[in-house]
């Protein structure tokens, strides 16, 4: 979970429950809004209360602009994920 709270407070991600977007059906995140520690709080909370399911069941995380260029930056300069990644291709 610390992971997933520094991605938050970097501004990488924003986490929230997956939506279909009415006007085009595609998936999108609705966020839920909150403080980064607020939303490692509830991830931790809803998962002890409810049992058998997967982690996507209770919170999705989506890349921000933000986020995607800090991807996009590691990936050029062969950060070692990535690179374990692209090998298989």
């Amino acid at each position: 979970m610390d992971a997933v709270k520094e991605l938050l407070k970097a501004g990488y991600v924003i986490a929230g429950h997956v939506v279909k977007e009415p006007s085009s059906e595609l998936l999108a995140v609705d966020p839920w809004n909150l403080a980064p520690e607020e939303t490692v709080g509830r991830i931790e909370r809803e998962w002890r209360e409810i049992n058998n399911l997967d982690l996507g069941d209770i919170v999705w995380l989506e890349l921000t602009d933000k986020g995607r260029k800090e991807a996009e930056r590691l990936d050029g300069e062969g950060c070692e994920p990535f690179k374990q990644q692209d090998a298989g291709r």
